[in-house]
């Protein structure tokens, strides 16, 4: 697999923000439609699809996994001559007709138009050990971290599909598998909460709420909650305790200019994926919307990659 470490002075057609799956989709359409495309990614190109075990409801596979389709995304993208490169934006300005995207090396990329998929990160409650024992006995990834854990027992926390799939994956790993929601209800699929309850190891503790991570000679050992209607404070013991509790939007390094966002962050486009900036488009899990899935994603890559070619011809100056 070829990667460009070092920008150029070259100009590009498209410049995308991101390497999940709505990155990797617009830059196989972009590419096609024989814009010079290029993508930048933080970590790993596929996103979130590398911290998903399973994939069963992408159209056309009973199963998958996330890695899988993520490496076969990035391979098709390659293929059609699309650049890579490594790296976290900071910064996005203007100079004159042209869009210059800095990243945190000091490398500056040239392009006359930006898609923004830079997706999400992972909410970190501010509640006690947390932050200071991440990666000690706090997780965010039971794929990444659930086989250190082995015959231990764990707490998961979360209501929604992540934590109660994850809860899942984790008692095939795990001795019990303790999952907290601060509801009694939850926001995951009925059918796989179903399958979570019928799993003798997963222990489901509705409605508490996580009210700090239990230390024991500088290691997490249990989780400590609090039932929301009685007020009762109660441990969980578990090796590990694995978080997910929301998502917040990258969108740090958009500071320099002034987009339309929603009261939580996510950016606001048009069903053209515009956003209120010309030559600056924005899909997959940034955006502001109800569903995020891969699919979801996949489609909003599609229709940007369309989109910012008409505003290329437009400009008048089509290679």
């Amino acid at each position: 697999m070829s990667s460009d470490s070092h920008p150029s002075d070259e100009l590009f057609d498209l410049f995308i923000i991101g390497g999940g799956p709505a990155s990797l989709t617009a830059a196989i359409y972009s590419a096609r439609a024989c814009l010079k495309t290029a993508f930048i990614e933080k970590d790993w190109p596929g996103g979130k699809l590398n911290k998903t075990l399973y994939i069963e409801n992408y159209p056309g596979y009973l199963e998958l996994s996330g890695s899988s389709l993520g490496e076969s995304m990035l391979k098709q993208v390659l293929d059609n001559g699309v650049k890579q490169y490594f790296g976290t934006v900071v910064d996005v300005k203007k100079d004159g007709e042209i869009w210059k995207i800095h990243s945190e090396n000091n490398q500056i990329f040239k392009s006359k138009s930006i898609l923004v998929a830079s997706g999400m990160r992972e909410r970190v409650l501010d509640i006690p050990n947390v932050k200071e024992f991440y990666g000690k006995g706090i997780s965010y990834c039971a794929i990444c971290d659930g086989n250190l854990y082995k015959g231990k027992p764990v707490v998961v926390v979360g209501g929604g599909n992540s934590a109660v799939e994850e809860s899942i994956y984790l008692s095939d790993i795990t001795s019990k598998v303790k999952l907290v929601h601060r509801r009694r209800e939850f926001r995951a699929e009925a059918i796989s909460v179903k399958k979570a309850r019928d799993i003798e190891n997963i222990e489901i503790y509705t409605p508490y709420i996580p009210v700090g991570a239990e230390v024991k000679d500088d290691k997490v050992v249990g989780l400590r909650i609090r039932n929301v209607e009685t007020g009762e404070e109660s441990l969980l013991e578990g090796d590990c305790v694995f978080f997910y509790v929301g998502l917040i939007p990258e969108n740090e390094f958009l500071k320099s200019i002034d987009i339309e966002k929603d009261e939580w962050g996510f950016l606001k486009v048009d069903e053209s994926m515009r956003t209120s900036i010309p030559g600056i488009y924005a899909a997959g899990d940034i955006i502001s919307k109800n569903l995020r899935q891969v699919v979801t994603a996949t489609n909003d890559g599609a229709i940007a990659a369309i989109s910012i070619k008409s505003y290329i011809d437009s400009l008048g100056e089509g290679d």
